[in-house]
């Protein structure tokens, strides 16, 4: 169902679940007013039914919590500490308040995105209800700090939001106080082995970067060597015992520039003598620490270095958490998973984040020479790298997360309304990313229960209601072929290629690798020109006559609507749901124009295979030919309407 037709009892059956939730300020008194039966007479009587209340809605919420209903749990003990006095009774309400909402964080993340996709969940994101959890579960720390209960909450609560150290330090805290509490221990163990199973991955993936750096920088290495050794002999002569040992010093000093990975690499701080240079080489060859032009001390070179490659930042990039790695780096290592490689958060960006430039600036000027080498570097690792795509089939690969139900075309707008736990949590994170996501439908062509054909989209606005929905608009900007997907935090993260319309093979260069022995290529490259030529008109052409087509159906709806006194403000928004029409030249775009025109105006009933054609299309012409007949079929045949059309 579209969050956009969500039925208004619906969107109030959520917005009462989700005020149950909040703080006990924030919460609904009907069931605090019901309890009241007469109104009392006294203001001692009053306090004694207060204390009625709080004490009813107390064991109503202990008796939920016994049952797993973490809902109700939640609005009883709201209910109750509206009505307590005391404040030890109070830091007890917030405690159980505190572990039911835990509770619910926990049964929310472990519903499976397969599940979830069936039947629609109302409610706070995960990572709302473990904030509340921890504010509740802290304010009752300040009321009896002498508690080792209260540290259980506030440990699991750190730990649903991913804040392991901060859940270690509570749980020792709490076993200072009680070393015997079972569940103290428990929760020690547990977030010590999430901890330990973080460092031994974040270790693997140092290793791999770094593997993979170094092996990109090898040839780099190697052919700084070499030229540095044939300048140094052509400076000192190939004839001087000197020069020999000079050009043996600088292919030293070469090789190991490129393929150090200790921070302290050297590097020249400028051009030296040959003489000095084989002094060096005789000396042992010891590197001398690189020499930093004074704006920044000795104490702040280790900042300046990625912690991924241990060498001076280069491009340097900064993730949502606040961590900077060198640009290649942090690609590399989103090639191994979605978390910050320093403090393992959840990042939905891209592997191309922008470049820091007041830091790049900075450190270009601090280490001018450092920096021009590890530039140097990386050029070689880039066309290292380009090589090994170039080899692969220069496919990209992505991972983001998916948004189950429907997709989009290229270019196509579409506005939401986020009112699932899930998806907020998965929204969140993306808005502190790249604001991109995948929309896929259910089906059975992909893995996992999903169309195996999907659509990037990016999040172009986004706006956070009062009672905590998001208000997206959309729009679709690639085509992606699922290759397979895995769950977090109750929804779906793909692993994606890219689908793209393919290219034509060049004629003139496969008639000319196909020419027969003795005849001259040219010539047969010559013969084949005028074909591409041809070709290339005639897409063009195929373009406009869609577009022809289009304009006549555009002219017909513009009639149906005139004749039914359609406001122009309607009109104006139709229009705007197709877009500007490209121009002619760029054929592939104006495929995606004329198929947005087209699925407003066919049956609904139809519409989803047609959109589900045309993704999946990879030939321009044919999606061209494809629009061409459906556009003349719809602005001749019967059955365009006003309410069609709107």
């Amino acid at each position: 169902m579209d969050p956009e037709q969500q039925p208004i009892e619906e969107q109030q059956e959520e917005e009462s679940e989700s005020s149950d939730a909040e703080s006990d300020e924030a919460g609904r008194d009907t069931d605090v007013s019901d309890s009241w039966g007469a109104l009392p007479s006294t203001t001692q009587q009053m306090l004694e039914q207060l204390d009625a209340v709080a004490s009813k809605h107390a064991r109503r919420g202990d008796q939920a919590v016994a049952n797993a209903e973490w809902q109700q749990a939640v609005h009883h003990f709201t209910s109750a500490l509206k009505c307590t006095r005391d404040a030890q009774q109070e830091a007890a309400l917030l405690s159980r308040r505190s572990q039911a909402l835990c509770n619910m964080c926990k049964h929310i993340r472990s519903i499976p995105a397969r599940t979830s996709e069936r039947r629609a969940l109302y409610g706070h994101d995960p990572t709302h209800l473990a904030q509340l959890a921890l504010k509740d579960a802290e304010k009752a720390a300040q009321a009896t700090p002498t508690c080792a209960e209260l540290y259980v909450h506030q440990g699991t609560a750190l730990f649903l939001l991913e804040r392991y150290s901060d859940a270690e330090s509570a749980y020792l805290e709490g076993l200072a106080l009680q070393p015997a509490h079972k569940t103290l221990q428990d929760g020690l163990q547990q977030v010590q082995e999430v901890l330990a199973e973080q460092e031994k991955e974040q270790q693997q993936l140092l290793a791999e970067v770094r593997r993979t750096g170094v092996a990109a920088a090898a040839t780099t290495a190697a052919a700084a060597a070499s030229s540095g050794a044939a300048d140094a002999e052509k400076q000192a002569g190939a004839s001087s015992a000197a020069g020999r040992a000079a050009a043996a010093a600088a292919a030293a000093a070469a090789a190991a520039g490129g393929s150090s990975s200790s921070p302290s690499r050297a590097y020249a701080e400028g051009p030296g003598s040959t003489e000095a240079a084989a002094a060096a080489a005789a000396a042992g060859g010891s590197a001398a620490k690189r020499q930093r032009r004074l704006t920044l001390s000795a104490d702040t070179a280790d900042d300046c270095e990625c912690i991924l490659c241990l060498k001076l930042l280069y491009e340097p990039v900064t993730t949502p958490c606040g961590h900077t790695f060198c640009k290649g780096c942090f690609a590399r290592s989103m090639d191994h998973g979605n978390r910050c490689p320093m403090c393992r958060t959840v990042l939905h960006v891209s592997r191309e984040l922008p470049v820091s430039i007041t830091l790049q600036n900075i450190l270009a000027r601090a280490y001018p020479q450092e920096y021009a080498a590890r530039a140097a570097e990386i050029a070689g690792a880039a066309a290292a790298e380009a090589a090994a795509a170039a080899a692969a089939g220069g496919v990209e690969r992505l991972s983001l997360p998916l948004f189950v139900m429907s997709t989009l075309l290229p270019g196509e707008t579409m506005a939401l309304n986020i009112f699932e736990p899930r998806y907020r949590l998965m929204v969140r994170r993306a808005m502190e990313g790249n604001r991109r996501l995948g929309m896929a439908t259910v089906g059975r062509s992909g893995p996992d229960g999903l169309d195996e054909l999907a659509v990037e989209a990016e999040i172009t606005d986004c706006q956070l209601q009062p009672d905590g929905r998001y208000y997206l608009e959309m729009v679709g900007r690639r085509r992606i072929k699922i290759t397979s997907t895995r769950d977090l935090d109750g929804y779906r993260v793909a692993a994606a290629e890219l689908f793209k319309d393919t290219t034509p093979q060049p004629a003139a260069a496969a008639a000319a690798a196909d020419a027969p022995a003795g005849e001259n290529a040219a010539d047969v490259t010559d013969g084949v020109s005028n074909t591409v030529s041809n070709n290339n008109d005639s897409l063009q052409e195929l373009a406009e006559s869609a577009v022809a087509a289009a304009d006549g159906l555009l002219d017909r709806v513009r009639g149906v609507l005139a004749s039914r006194r359609v406001g122009p403000g309607q009109i104006r928004e139709l229009f705007d749901r197709i877009g500007n029409r490209p121009p002619v030249s760029d054929a592939e775009a104006v495929s995606w124009w004329a198929s947005r025109l087209l699925l407003l105006l066919v049956p609904s009933n139809s519409e989803g295979w047609l959109r589900r054609e045309l993704l999946a299309l990879t030939d321009t012409r044919e999606r061209l030919e494809l629009l061409r007949s459906k556009l003349r079929e719809r602005s001749e045949g019967a059955g365009i309407t006003a309410c069609t059309i709107m």
